[in-house]
């Protein structure tokens, strides 16, 4: 029997793929680590603490980036084949393994600078940005700055040489022999890159730009934990918005402004002073499930009596629209006044802007801030964007810590044990305190405990009976919280995070697709009454403030709903499409002109398009509709987004 002696493992083909591999990982890290030191001043770490919290968190990035640039260089590696080991081999392997490192390299240092004027790592985005300027000026900045053009080359030398540290001695293996082996380091190597490009084996979610946010205090911070690579690998496919120019600027801040700047004329300004909020995020409450908003429908079913009971005894608002049509669109449209013309916010490449941050004005203004999500840990990004927004405190299904009262085949913890939670919990905060519960339930595959089967209403589709065990499960948490004693000082708010396509003619357009339920309920019963205002998610942050009498000057892309003075309109894109919606009128612009226009009051099923009839109506929303585009698309892609953030130089 022939043996074979296998070589030393430095030299072997596994050795050389393990020490290529770790030189590139310590070439990200160096990078980080120059990134760090040249912009430390803008960066504002706290501590010692923060920064190596900072590079804890930016290894789960760099491991993920090392995959995608060195993916065809580890498949050369393990090819199981002689000719792996031949010269001509190992040099093109030179090649596609320096290529995509050393451009990897070039981005990091050049974000080293960039990144001053952006206070964020450059993404895809910037292609788009620049996609009209002269190409050529970008040659000239190895020369306006030579440090880090000066560090390429040095890292790049000292780089081959280690490259070239350990030369190869063929194995010498028989070829079945070495397809085996081959094979079986393939499997593993395929298995570890799988959690590395997913920042490990438990989350839901590959890892993404935002969830830098989990190893930072401010929204800057998230550049030291990222790497250039991964950002712009991550965000390519991902278009980067177009900035939109229909004025002149002092023109468009005449139809419209994001600069919301305090008001004072509402009825209720300054009321809630104090007072506790409790925000409950309905998964997929879609008005149309609501019976008590569907009165005016006879015979109309209803899959909410509780809170069907509950709206005699609330602020109604009946015509309140969803800023998007995913779950990750809520949290930016509630606590940012964030809308989505376009793609969802946290999932772009602008998600590592800083944000206007309801929490953390909250915060600054005394209140405990929490964020309940029924889901695993990790889910949604939800904990990541939680942390971006400053709230104290994040509970998932790791801190209720019972698996046994999961869904087994859903997203987490089912509502009505997670609900009972929340109200614990609560009661354990200090006052004033600001609490957001994301229920789940009502989520796709639509199960219900085996307890309640059959024994909820139930309609046409399996989300209604989802619907109605939610609110029981509602009905449930409230009755536990009026026990306690915060409850009278608390203001609650009921709404979606989107809706959902149903089964009523009257919710099977756009407008019904967007439709969702707003509701105020104050325990004392000083905030009662119905309200046809044109509302939308973004909204509550403004009219929030507002309530709470903590009048200061934010960007916001929606208005105090309560101010009289205030313009009242809803935003929304479906595809390339935006849609305006302002009392009874709709408006669908494509972005150059009006597609179509409607009156619901008079035409539910938006059939008649009255765009050739050019009412002055709509020329007037046409204005203001340009100028929330115009205002939108440049303040993100310029990273404007809250009143601390300065306006790039580049422009």
């Amino acid at each position: 029997m022939v043996r074979f002696r296998l070589p030393h493992f430095s030299t072997s083909i596994y050795g050389l793929l393990l020490w290529r591999l770790l030189l590139s990982l310590a070439v990200l890290l160096l990078s980080r680590m120059i990134f760090g030191c040249m912009n430390a001043d803008l960066l504002h770490m706290a501590d010692s603490g923060a920064v190596w919290r900072a590079f804890g968190g930016g290894l789960r990035f760099d491991l993920a980036a090392l995959v995608y640039l060195n993916a065809p260089m580890l498949l050369m590696h393990l090819l199981p084949f002689r000719f792996v080991e031949g010269r001509a081999w190992q040099r093109a392997t030179a090649w596609v393994y320096f290529v995509p490192n050393l451009l990897a390299l070039a981005a990091n240092l050049a974000d080293v600078i960039y990144f001053r004027f952006t206070l964020n790592r450059t993404t895809m985005a910037v292609f788009s940005e620049f996609a009209h300027d002269n190409g050529w000026r970008f040659l000239h900045f190895p020369l306006d700055y030579p440090l880090p053009t000066l560090l390429f080359f040095v890292i790049a030398g000292v780089w081959a040489m280690l490259y070239g540290l350990f030369v190869l001695r063929p194995a010498g293996y028989a070829c079945r022999r070495r397809m085996l082996v081959n094979s079986g380091v393939l499997v593993v190597a395929c298995g570890l890159s799988f959690g590395a490009v997913r920042g490990g084996y438990g989350d839901l979610r590959p890892l993404a730009p935002h969830n830098a946010a989990l190893y930072c205090d401010e929204p800057q911070q998230q550049a030291l934990v990222l790497n250039t690579p991964f950002t712009l690998l991550r965000t390519m496919g991902k278009t980067g918005m177009k900035p939109l120019t229909f004025f002149p600027e002092q023109e468009a801040q005449r139809y419209f402004s994001a600069v919301r700047r305090p008001t004072t004329d509402g009825q209720w300004s300054g009321r809630f002073k104090g007072r506790n909020v409790v925000v409950i995020i309905w998964e997929s409450m879609a008005k149309e499930w609501v019976g008590g908003l569907n009165r005016g429908i006879a015979g109309y079913p209803s899959y909410t009596p509780f809170v069907d009971s509950l709206l005699a005894h609330s602020y109604v608002f009946t015509q309140a629209y969803a800023c998007g049509t995913q779950s990750v669109d809520a949290m930016p449209a509630l606590f940012c006044s964030i809308t989505r013309p376009g793609q969802p916010f946290v999932t772009s490449p602008y998600a590592g802007n800083g944000v206007t941050s309801l929490p953390e004005i909250l915060r600054q203004a005394g209140y405990h801030t929490a964020f309940f999500h029924n889901a695993e840990n990790g889910s949604m990004g939800f904990d990541a964007f939680a942390h971006k927004v400053r709230f104290h405190d994040y509970y998932g299904q790791n801190e209720y810590g019972n698996s046994r009262d999961a869904d087994p085949g859903g997203w987490g913890i089912w509502d009505e044990p997670f609900l009972q939670f929340v109200d614990r919990r609560l009661n354990s905060f200090r006052q004033p305190f600001f609490a957001t519960e994301f229920t789940i339930s009502s989520h796709h595959p639509f199960h219900v405990p085996a307890q309640y089967r059959g024994r909820l209403p139930q309609g046409p589709l399996p989300i209604q009976q989802c619907v109605a065990y939610t609110d029981l499960s509602l009905r449930r948490f409230f009755e536990t919280a009026r026990r306690m004693p915060w409850y009278r000082n608390t203001l609650f708010v009921i709404t979606a995070d989107h809706a959902v396509t149903g089964v009523r003619p009257e919710y099977r357009n756009l407008v019904g697709r967007f439709s969702i339920p707003f509701i105020l309920y104050d325990p004392r019963g000083e905030l009662k009454g119905e309200d046809a205002t044109t509302m939308q998610q973004a909204d509550f942050l403004p009219t929030l403030l507002d309530l709470l009498g903590l009048q200061r000057e934010v960007v916001s892309f929606g208005h105090n709903v309560f101010s009289p003075s205030s313009p009242h309109f809803a935003v929304s894109s479906a595809g390339e499409m935006y849609q305006m919606v302002q009392g009874n009128f709709v408006l669908h612009f494509d972005g150059v002109r009006a597609t179509g226009f409607y009156d619901k009051s008079r035409d539910p099923g938006l059939k008649h398009n009255l765009v050739a009839q050019q009412p002055a109506q709509l020329q007037e929303m046409v204005r203001t509709l340009k100028a929330y585009l115009q205002e939108f698309t440049h303040r993100m892609t310029e990273n404007r987004l809250r009143l601390s953030d300065r306006r790039s130089p580049t422009r």
